[in-house]
């Protein structure tokens, strides 16, 4: 098997079941290489659950070799400020 096709497979299938496939709409900052059959994944998700799931996908095209999952989480839930918190906690300390 010519690794170039084998590659541009992989490609193919990541567009799908990654970008197109909307299986995963947070994928904006999602980005992949390929290369004789090992996947480099890298960006950046709200999660460690959709970061292994992303792996999982890429591991489970049967061209891959290997993937190397350079994917960051970068928690997107809407955390109070040290700020915020201080004051809560002042006014429930004057209670």
């Amino acid at each position: 098997m010519n690794d170039a096709n084998s590659d541009e497979r992989i490609r193919t299938y990541l567009r799908q079941h990654l970008v197109r496939g909307l299986h995963y709409p947070a994928l904006i900052d999602i980005r992949f290489e390929v290369e004789d059959g090992c996947v480099t994944l890298s960006g950046t998700v709200p999660h460690r659950v959709m970061k292994q799931q992303i792996e999982d996908t890429a591991r489970s095209c049967a061209d891959v070799k290997h993937v190397e999952n350079n994917l960051n989480v970068a928690l997107t839930a809407p955390w109070p400020t040290d700020a915020a918190l201080q004051t809560e906690v002042n006014g429930n300390l004057r209670s």
